[in-house]
């Protein structure tokens, strides 16, 4: 199948741990008018095997997308692993980005929290 075929996403987000990136998924899952993948973080362009796998297994996730103005998907770690922007120009004509950032003092107290109670 050619890559013009496939329902693939138009926007991404990423964000630091702890940076509400699954709260602004579920939030923008309620939208009529947008459809996020199900699964969250799948970090195909990011991950070397799941990149590896082809843009077919990827396109799986988008496959109920068809006729949503807006296709998204949420993985954290876009905004660290190296050549994910790139890879995703080359894949997806205009995509759009969300990054969500916070300070580290916040991100701090929040897994202290996690993780002490």
């Amino acid at each position: 199948m050619e890559k013009h075929h496939l329902i693939l996403p138009n926007f991404f987000i990423a964000g630091a741990a702890k940076s509400a990136t699954s709260s602004l998924n579920d939030y923008l899952r309620q939208h009529s008018e947008i459809y996020m993948s199900e699964v969250k973080e799948p970090h195909f362009f990011g991950w070397d095997k799941a990149y590896q796998k082809g843009l077919d297994s990827y396109a799986f996730l988008f496959v109920d997308g068809t006729g949503f103005k807006a296709r998204g998907e949420s993985s954290t770690g876009y905004m660290v692993f190296p050549n994910v922007i790139e890879r995703i120009k080359s894949t997806i004509s205009e995509p759009c980005f969300i990054f969500i950032l916070v300070e580290i003092i916040n991100i701090t107290i929040s897994m202290d929290f996690m993780e002490n109670g």
